[in-house]
């Protein structure tokens, strides 16, 4: 696991957050968040939907693990 996914798994466990948060807090560009995503998806349950981002207040589409 590289750390950049390491790092979005530990972002999105927290919280929901959108692909923008999860880029500007992982210092990671959308596609790379995006390829990190599908990565952890292999071993987990993720889950994308339209909800409040908790970095950014908006409701967007947002990632987050569901436990």
């Amino acid at each position: 696991m590289s750390n950049l996914t390491a790092t979005v798994a530990a972002l999105i466990l927290e919280r929901p957050l959108c692909f923008h948060c999860l880029g500007e807090k992982s210092g990671a560009s959308r596609g790379q968040v995006a390829t990190a995503v599908r990565t952890i998806e292999g071993a987990l349950t993720i889950q994308v939907s339209q909800r409040r981002c908790h970095g950014c207040g908006e409701i967007v589409e947002a990632v987050w693990l569901d436990r």
